[in-house]
Order: structure tokens, then C-alpha cells, then sequence
């Protein structure tokens, strides 16, 4: 409890002693020192090859630490363990600033070959098969499950995964379905023996973000991260 409550004044006292030494103007060329980034594998996956190759040409000394995930990551920006968070946010402490990323839909993925790849598709054939779901916060009911049950359907989730490399993984040796983002859906199944589905219902766009905390607003190293992330997204190419 008392290393929770200090927290706070030491990750300040870090601030203050950062501000004291990074220099007015940011010059990523002979910059050096650790970013941190909290963030779940989905975003982690469909941004970090880019970014890194960024930081390669651009700031080569730099180096990008991935924080393992702790909730949805605001609190541990708040306490000073990242410089920023990646995930889709609700509300936000008055402290945090926010800017939103791209927007995204979820699709389904199956093996290759999979008979539901090639054999009428639908709501019917979803909800059959048995699934593999991610779960990230573990509190709460999934946007599928909510949109079943609202049409009076439930699934069968065989398996429950952290992450959803893993998931991926386990679909493409099996016969069951992984429901997840398109974007990360197109980058594996780049990879992986996959074959990418429509999901049969009518579920909400996501729309990732990323999050950072007024002590960095202003910080011209954290800006130029921030600004790096955006290029990096605005470059994506659209998926059909």
C-alpha cells in the first residue's frame, strides 16, 4: 500500500528531473533512451514492425520497450511504467489526452480449407462451430456474445487465449473459428495457413487509440513517438 501511494510523487519527481535535462528541441537522429508503450498484442502486432523500421531510419539509438498489459493501461501511464498506451478506451481521467488511430471491424478466421470456408457461411454455421476467444480485460461480455444474445444466439467457446497470436495459431491447426480485428486478421493470415470469413452479425466498429498523460504532453520526444504512430497508421493501405 505505501509503494502504491508513492507512486505518484515518484513518477513526478522523474517528470520534473526528465524536463530538466531533455533538451527545448527533439532531435531524434542523436537521441537516445527507452520508449514504453503499453499495449495488448492486436495493436502491438499491427504497429510495431512499422515503427520500429521508423525508429531505425530516423532515431536509431532509441530504443521501444512493449509493456505487459495491466488492464486497459491507463493507470500504469498515470504511475509513470509507460510513457503511452495503445487499446480502445472508455473514459479517461481528466489528466490523459487521447488520439484516435484508425477505425476497424471484426472478421473471423479459419483454418485453410476449412469446410466453412468454402460451404455456406452465415450466422447458422458461426454459431455451430466450436470457438476460440480472446479474452483481454476479462471483465464484461465480448461485443460478439452481446450481439448474439440479443438475436436470442449464444456460441460455444472452446478456448479462451490471452493473446491473439495464440489464438491464431491454435485456429490454423484445428477446426474452430477466431473472431478478432481485420487489420491484425489480414497481417496473419499473411502468415499463417488462414482463410478470412465475414462475421455474420452486426457488431460496432472498433476504434483504437492511443492515450498519453499531461506531464508528456509537452515533452518534444514524446510528441515526436506520438507523431510517429500516426504516420504510421495513416500509411495503412485500406483493406477490403
Amino acid at each position: 500500500p505505501r509503494g502504491r501511494a508513492l507512486a505518484g510523487p515518484v513518477a513526478r519527481l522523474l517528470d520534473d528531473a526528465r524536463g530538466i535535462v531533455a533538451p527545448a528541441v527533439f532531435d531524434p537522429a542523436s537521441a537516445s533512451g527507452r520508449i514504453t508503450i503499453a499495449a495488448h498484442d492486436h495493436l502491438a502486432l499491427v504497429v510495431l514492425a512499422q515503427l520500429m523500421a521508423r525508429l531505425e531510419r530516423h532515431a536509431p539509438a532509441l530504443s521501444l520497450h512493449i509493456a505487459p498489459p495491466v488492464g486497459d493501461n491507463v493507470r500504469l501511464v498515470e504511475q509513470g511504467g509507460a510513457d503511452l498506451a495503445l487499446g480502445i478506451f472508455e473514459a479517461l481521467p481528466g489528466s490523459f489526452h487521447r488520439r484516435g488511430l484508425y477505425t476497424d471491424h471484426l472478421v473471423c478466421v479459419v483454418r485453410s480449407g476449412h469446410p466453412a470456408a468454402a460451404d455456406g457461411w452465415g450466422l447458422e454455421r458461426y454459431v455451430a462451430l466450436r470457438h476460440v476467444a480472446v479474452t483481454i480485460s476479462g471483465v464484461g461480455e465480448s461485443a460478439v456474445d452481446v450481439a448474439l444474445a440479443a438475436r436470442g444466439r449464444s456460441r460455444h467457446v472452446a478456448l479462451r487465449v490471452p493473446h491473439f497470436l495464440a489464438g491464431a495459431m491454435l485456429v490454423a491447426d484445428s477446426d474452430m473459428v477466431l473472431t478478432l480485428p481485420s487489420r491484425l486478421a489480414h497481417l496473419l493470415a499473411q502468415r499463417l495457413a488462414l482463410a478470412l470469413l465475414d462475421l455474420p452479425l452486426q457488431v460496432a466498429p472498433l476504434s483504437p487509440a492511443m492515450v498519453w498523460h499531461e506531464r508528456f504532453h509537452g515533452d518534444p520526444a514524446h510528441g515526436w513517438v506520438r507523431q510517429q504512430l500516426v504516420d504510421v497508421v495513416g500509411a495503412f493501405a485500406e483493406l477490403g
